[in-house]
């Protein structure tokens, strides 16, 4: 974000302080470590901004410089803010402790502890005295060589017209020979969502439209300057179904209901020549013949589920009895607790063939899955006499540590793509649960921490499945997964409500317009690699593309977070014997 004259570098930045302060040990070393660390996160650019634009505000400090001194201490800071609006306040600081507490006063409004948010949750690096950096579950058995800890704080987001007025006081605990060093207070001003990336938002949105067929279909892909594929992903109507939501609530689109109302009606069999089939127990293809509805692919249950995902979505939104009978009768044509291979192991099937003991396609969460298991418990909830537990409480999915922090990961230990985690988040009601927005958080941070550094790029991240420069589609992770090294702003997108830096980050790659690609829906940030300069995906497939209109859809004011909570709770009503096979197709 473009910082104002209300951006306040504190230290490390020569003349615009009367004194500067050293750490009360030899930190040379350290300081090499912070460099690097502020290039990779973007700092460097913090630092020339101030240099030109800067800074409105006057110092009080506590004892004389900048160094926070044990018992406690702190400062003051009085400045103005040009324009009315609402800021962000960040605190950055180098300690030689780790508990270092503060107490806040911004304003006149206390705070005790920072907002915990990554990107806004407080991020912390740990330095040897030879400079050496080492992980948090390294800490305890090197404390006593520790020479630095690196500290960037948000505060949270104020409402600010014009005089300005900071109190913040540091204490250490335990008591002890300690100090810290404020490195930098920043005042961000949050911009206005149209003037930039609205644009984008409504591409996201119009991507689904385009890619609808004149009989329901939402095609699977969209390739530039190809013709329009003549195949559709059922999660891609699902998905469709959404979009058509979205833009309905918003008021754009005025022939969204007839939209749905199609696609649901054409998924329970009543288009006048197109039946798609159907499993025995009520699983749909996973790619079908748009002119034909006819498919040789597999049933799948994970495809399937989003489909209804889209549904219930159009159900909750649109005022219609006739979209809620359709949802309903979608919902109750699925025998759900068939897609269970395992309860004791966790594990569920993944296609017809794997159900009817053909193949054995199994999957064991967590990953996307989870969102299965929660259309199987709320359906073992709605017909069971005595329902048992099929979702894993959340605080017992698998989890690993990877920089000193706990991410959500599969059976193996291995770094998820991160649309394992965006899915389920956005296309069932867990957005709405505090673990599980923590999980998504974590996901985004450990995303965004590993491809930043890694690429030396702030906005080179977002690491998840789609076109490659020389593997065509590709599954890909952070950390072990990225052969070549592609990066995907969709995927940020998905993680603005949890990780609020995703918005400056995609600000970034939108302002450069090399980064951008002209398509028939609207301009979009498409794949790009920074290993492979000049390289941009020419492919969309259409179940990758929604991160995107999640996460731009929870950040636009007129939809918002609340809007998935509220339009994912489960309203499906179940209609006893729906469940069949159509058109003589009982397996794959």
């Amino acid at each position: 974000m473009k910082k104002l004259n209300t951006l306040l570098t504190l230290c490390m930045l020569a003349g615009l302080l009367l004194t500067q302060v050293s750490c009360n040990k030899d930190c040379g070393n350290v300081r090499k470590k912070l460099r690097e660390l502020e290039d990779s996160m973007g700092l460097a650019d913090l630092k020339l901004a101030a240099e030109k634009l800067g800074h409105a505000g006057q110092v009080a400090l506590a004892d004389g410089d900048l160094v926070v001194q044990n018992p406690a201490s702190g400062f003051t800071w009085q400045g103005k803010v040009e324009q009315e609006g609402k800021y962000q306040l960040w605190v950055t600081y180098f300690s030689d402790h780790a508990e270092a507490h503060a107490r806040l006063k911004f304003n006149g409004e206390e705070k005790s502890k920072p907002v915990q948010y990554l990107g806004a949750e407080t991020f912390k690096k740990f330095y040897l005295t030879d400079g050496t950096e080492i992980e948090a579950d390294e800490l305890e058995e090197n404390r006593d060589k520790i020479e630095a800890y690196y500290f960037r704080e948000y505060w949270g987001s104020f409402d600010l017209t014009d005089d300005v007025e900071l109190e913040m006081l540091y204490q250490f605990q335990p008591a002890g020979n300690a100090s810290l060093k404020i490195h930098e207070i920043e005042l961000v001003r949050e911009r206005d969502f149209a003037a930039e990336l609205e644009p984008l938002f409504f591409a996201g949105i119009d991507f689904y439209d385009y890619q609808t067929s004149e009989d329901g279909f939402v095609r699977n892909y969209y390739k530039h300057g190809a013709d329009p594929a003549t195949t559709s992903s059922v999660a891609t109507c699902g998905q469709g179904l959404m979009a058509y939501s979205i833009n309905h609530h918003i008021g754009r689109d005025p022939q969204a209901e007839a939209k749905a109302l199609r696609t649901l009606r054409l998924f329970n069999n009543k288009h006048e020549t197109i039946h798609p089939r159907r499993h025995h127990t009520g699983w749909r293809h996973h790619f079908i013949n748009i002119r034909t509805g006819e498919s040789n692919s597999e049933f799948s249950t994970i495809d399937t589920c989003i489909l209804v995902a889209g549904a219930l979505m159009a159900r909750n939104t649109f005022d219609s009895d006739e979209i809620r009978a359709e949802a309903d009768e979608l919902w109750s044509s699925i025998d759900w607790t068939s897609a269970i291979a395992d309860l004791e192991n966790e594990s569920f099937h993944m296609t017809g063939k794997s159900i009817d003991g053909v193949k054995d396609e199994i999957t064991i969460l967590f990953s996307e899955y989870i969102m299965l298991a929660w259309f199987c418990q709320k359906y073992e909830d709605q017909v069971a006499e005595n329902p048992r537990q099929i979702m894993t409480p959340l605080e017992d999915v698998t989890k690993s540590v990877f920089m000193g922090r706990v991410v959500p990961s599969c059976i193996f230990g291995g770094m998820l793509p991160s649309f394992h985690v965006q899915f389920p988040f956005y296309m069932t009601d867990l957005c709405g649960d505090e673990l599980f927005f923590s999980y998504q958080a974590a996901q985004g941070w450990a995303d965004r921490m590993w491809s930043t550094q890694k690429y030396k790029n702030r906005t080179a991240w977002g690491v998840s499945p789609g076109s490659t420069p020389k593997r065509g589609y590709s599954v890909d992770a952070f950390y072990n997964d990225n052969k070549e090294d592609v990066v995907t702003p969709r995927i940020i997108a998905g993680f603005i409500p949890t990780n609020p830096v995703a918005v400056d980050d995609l600000r970034m790659i939108f302002a450069n317009h090399q980064k951008q690609q002209v398509t028939r829906f609207g301009r979009i940030l498409p794949r790009w690699s920074p290993a492979t300069p000049g390289w941009q995906s020419r492919r969309i497939a259409g179940v990758d593309y929604s991160s995107w209109l999640y996460g731009m859809a929870a950040y636009h004011p007129e939809v918002g977070l609340d809007f998935f909570k509220e339009k994912m709770q489960m309203t499906f009503e179940h209609t006893p014997g729906q469940v069949r096979a159509v058109s003589g197709e009982e397996t794959d």
